[in-house]
């Protein structure tokens, strides 16, 4: 389903993920980065910065649909799309 996951925490989870500087392909995935369950605690925290994605089917990142991980929990700097340096933007 993804590259990388996280998910399925509870709102006393402390946790921290940083994907830094990687080439990501996420083929026919849903989604190459899956940040999950934010919205349970302000201690899940996520930091995705100088990555290249391999364009194809799948979204760069999910914030999740139950759960969705805040904005400000999610440091999103740097990273592009590997063909042509077009920046992704967070959403």
């Amino acid at each position: 389903n993804a590259v990388i996951m996280s998910a399925d925490m509870t709102s006393g989870s402390v946790f921290a993920l940083l994907v830094e500087d990687c080439l990501l392909d996420g083929g026919t995935a849903v989604s190459t980065l899956r940040f999950y369950d934010g919205a349970l605690t302000a201690n899940i925290v996520y930091e995705a910065t100088g990555n290249r994605f391999v364009r194809g089917s799948a979204n760069p990142v999910d914030r999740g649909s139950s759960n969705t991980t805040p904005l400000g929990q999610v440091t999103w700097a740097g990273n592009v799309w590997d063909d042509d340096d077009e920046p992704i933007p967070l959403s």
